[in-house]
């Protein structure tokens, strides 16, 4: 589910520059449907609209265009499958005339994932038993 890391990554903003307590990542699940919080930076007040990816959500996408001066856009880095359906999602919020000029930042979640698996895989090709 893409919204952990920009739940993780609120949660960290909300320890480092706030008096709250941020929640640990393994007590984050995934975002179904929205999360609202808030993070006050010297004088900046930053407002993050966490919105599910599940594409059943994406209808309600558009009632927060309006007012984001910009979009963290997360994928699934670990869901190859995924790509082409996310690449779509993310066409369609870049032509959303309320969306025109705001600045974009793409993240890619569970990178990781598939390092480790490539790790994995090398190493028992390696340290295969012989016959």
């Amino acid at each position: 589910m893409y919204s952990l890391l920009f739940v993780t990554l609120l949660e960290k903003l909300k320890a480092l520059y706030s008096n709250l307590e941020g929640l640990p990542p393994d007590r984050i699940i995934p975002t179904v449907g929205l999360n609202i919080d808030r993070v006050e930076l010297s004088n900046t007040k930053l407002v993050f609209w966490d919105l599910g990816g599940q594409s059943g959500l994406h209808s309600i996408w558009e009632k927060y265009y309006e007012e984001a001066h910009a979009v963290v856009y997360v994928i699934d880095a670990s869901c190859p499958s995924c790509f082409e359906d996310s690449k779509s999602a993310l066409e369609k919020i870049l032509r959303h005339e309320d969306l025109q000029g705001a600045p974009l930042l793409i993240l890619a979640n569970k990178q990781c994932i598939q390092i480790l698996q490539v790790l994995v895989q090398d190493a028992s090709s390696q340290h295969r038993r012989p016959k």
